[in-house]
């Protein structure tokens, strides 16, 4: 399929995955701090604020480190003009008409 569309993945991750893989662990680690809260909160009481807000700020980072991680971890093509050879091939056709003529 790669060779049909002439897409060329890239397999070392850019400066900006680096930093989204970062602050998807670190949401990781939000979560499972919060889910501990929330768990120490959970054995005196399930019915306070403070349990419901725990419940939701875990879900949320989870959620959060999710979708940050697939974005950080995918294999982004280069979106570079000068590295397409059609481009190239047509400049060279263009400017060998231009010197004929």
């Amino acid at each position: 399929m790669d060779k049909v569309f002439g897409y060329k993945g890239s397999t070392e991750r850019k400066l900006g995955q680096r930093i989204t893989l970062g602050v998807a662990f670190f949401s990781y680690f939000c979560a499972v701090i919060c889910g501990g809260v929330m768990f120490y909160y959970g054995m005196e009481s399930t019915t306070t604020p403070i349990f419901a807000s725990l419940m939701a700020s875990t879900v949320f980072f989870g959620c959060v480190g999710i979708v940050l991680h697939v974005l950080g971890s995918g294999s982004l093509p280069s979106l570079k003009v000068d590295d397409d050879p059609l481009s190239q091939t047509y400049h060279q056709e263009e400017s060998e008409n231009n010197k004929t003529n």
